[in-house]
């Protein structure tokens, strides 16, 4: 409005004839116009009165609709300062947003398996949309969104560094410089997973077993839990490469079965992977004798026969009583029928003798030490002769008044399982514990025709008509 005088003013000067543009003629030109006595000449300049709302105008502003529009925006928001410039509007202006909000990826995220992220715009007035693209800031198409402080975009990329662009703009069509936001995708969960309990074994008598656990590099965490399909009552645990563990099982004597899975950085979560073992802690049950429970034995040589249930090992102790192992003592595999040595004996030991065993099931569970005794007793030669005393004719040793002929026997031991030594002449008879070598009818160790007059406890044949008689046979001990 203030131009327009001016040029009104100056017109009306010119058609004058006269005068500078001084405050003076200014005044009069003013006073004129108040009095209604312009020339008749002119036209009669009317001057618009500013209505009270109306902003005054400096010289060089040019009418900007968008500030009306800012300005009623800052009204209803508390008066919040304009957002767009107010340059004059002409073919090589471009409009230039003066605030830009704040914008980044909600979270401050670096790493997602979704295909959505939420973008965290900070609050400036005057925006009206958001645009954004995956391409750059100079290049492909922009998508735009409704201008708020959270914003969920979806993105096309997948399993890779992702890159993000965005911009604003205003009510008047004002663009920002382009903002460049980026993050990495990944929505491939880990592979070549496996569980193995206690290295693969299908039994175990501990409750607390061995776990690994196998994936591949990209697995961050694994998840172990006793509940099917990798259900609740688990644990996630930190996992690089491969994780040994110890686990607890939750049966006894029974089927276990073990569950797990992995998961990225990401979250993804690999399949649920499972192992199974039975728990067995019950020891195998049965029976143990020597000789199926003979009375005694006179060989050394014996059989160790048992009926165990469950029992897939033994060990045969002969000399511990708590079957405590040895140099000489291992597990074997378990046999119902098993050959066995006794040890050497002496004639002084005690006549019994005792073999110690123990059994395990796969399981590795133990029976007690079970034992069982047998007699073995002393071999026993028993040597039997007729002695007579010799003929009355005959006074120097005897009892010359007697003559007849008795039966006598001499019993000598030897030790358990041998085999008796006998005095060359007699007849050997029996076996096992017991022998008898006997004269009765051999007399052939004897010195047949010779008299010892003296006898002093010497053997001695007589001439006698119709019989030979030993008094001793040689070499009997008395």
């Amino acid at each position: 409005m203030q131009l327009a005088k001016f040029v009104f003013l100056s017109l009306l000067i010119s058609s004058c004839g006269g005068g500078d543009d001084t405050g003076e003629s200014g005044d009069k030109l003013t006073q004129g116009a108040k009095t209604n006595t312009a020339p008749s000449n002119l036209p009669t300049p009317t001057t618009p009165t500013p209505t009270p709302t109306e902003p005054a105008t400096t010289a060089g502003d040019a009418p900007d609709e968008s500030v009306g529009a800012a300005n009623s925006t800052a009204t209803e928001t508390d008066a919040a300062p304009p957002t767009e410039s107010v340059e004059p509007e002409g073919p090589n202006v471009k409009p230039v947003l003066r605030e830009v909000p704040t914008v980044k990826l909600a979270g401050d995220l670096k790493l997602t398996k979704e295909n959505t992220v939420t973008l965290q715009l900070s609050f400036v007035p005057g925006i009206k949309t958001v645009e954004y693209n995956e391409v750059g800031c100079t290049s492909g198409d922009w998508t735009s969104y409704p201008y708020k402080t959270w914003l969920e975009i979806p993105f096309t990329k997948r399993n890779s560094l992702v890159f993000i662009y965005v911009r604003f703009v205003g009510g008047n069509g004002a663009t920002s410089d382009c903002t460049m936001l980026s993050f990495s995708h990944d929505d491939e969960a880990p592979r070549s997973y496996e569980i193995r309990i206690n290295d693969g074994a299908s039994l175990t008598n501990n409750a607390k077993v061995s776990l690994r656990l196998v994936s591949d590099y990209n697995a961050k965490e694994v998840y172990v839990t006793n509940t099917e399909n990798c259900g609740n009552f688990g644990t996630w645990h930190a996992y690089s490469s491969i994780v040994d563990m110890q686990w607890d099982l939750d049966k006894y004597n029974a089927v276990n079965t073990v569950y797990a899975k992995f998961r990225d950085e990401a979250g993804n979560e690999s399949p649920c992977v499972q192992a199974s073992i039975v728990h067995d802690n019950t020891p195998p049950t049965g029976s143990f004798k020597i000789n199926y429970d003979a009375e005694k034995t006179v060989s050394a040589s014996v059989t160790l026969n048992s009926s165990v249930f469950g029992a897939t090992k033994m060990a045969i102790f002969d000399s511990t009583s708590d079957c405590s192992f040895g140099t000489t003592n291992s597990w074997q595999t378990y046999s119902p029928l098993v050959n066995w040595i006794l040890p050497s004996r002496n004639t002084t030991a005690s006549p019994w003798a005792t073999v110690y065993v123990k059994f395990k099931d796969e399981a590795g569970n133990e029976t007690i030490c079970l034992s069982d005794t047998i007699l073995t007793p002393v071999v026993t030669l028993t040597y039997q002769w007729f002695e007579g005393d010799y003929y009355p004719a005959y006074p120097t040793c005897g009892f010359p008044e007697i003559d007849y002929t008795t039966y006598k026997t001499k019993a000598v031991t030897f030790p358990p399982f041998s085999t008796p030594s006998r005095i060359a002449g007699c007849s050997l008879s029996g076996s096992g514990d017991t022998y008898t070598c006997d004269w009765s009818s051999n007399l052939n160790n004897c010195q047949e025709g010779i008299l010892w007059t003296s006898c002093n406890g010497r053997a001695a044949y007589f001439t006698y008509p119709g019989s030979l008689r030993c008094t001793r046979p040689v070499g009997i001990p008395y």
